[in-house]
């Protein structure tokens, strides 16, 4: 999911914006989802021809690295950030 650095708006409220890009690897190929929706929405929302390009080579830069498996997109680093979220939602539920 591209998404924009998460930003503080106020004390308690956290906001970002989704670019409506995703990337999905599954069995060692990737596949580029909803290009339509961002399509629809850069032109809606009126994305600057700036905003446009970063998103843009960003999200082909992310489609690469993924291919590639490079850090932090290899198998074996999201195993491992998988299995401390989920010992920490352990930890954190057991009464």
């Amino acid at each position: 999911n591209l998404a924009s650095p998460t930003v503080r708006l106020s004390s308690d409220v956290l906001g970002f914006i989704d670019y409506d890009l995703d990337l999905k690897k599954s069995n060692g190929s990737v596949r580029e989802l909803d290009l339509n929706e961002y399509q629809i929405n850069s032109d809606k929302y009126n994305y600057s021809l700036k905003l446009r390009r970063v998103v843009e080579m960003t999200f082909q830069n992310l489609h690469q690295a993924l291919l590639l498996g490079t850090e932090p997109f290899t198998d074996e680093e999201n195993l491992r950030l998988y299995d401390d979220f989920s010992q920490s939602l352990r930890h954190k539920f057991i009464f």
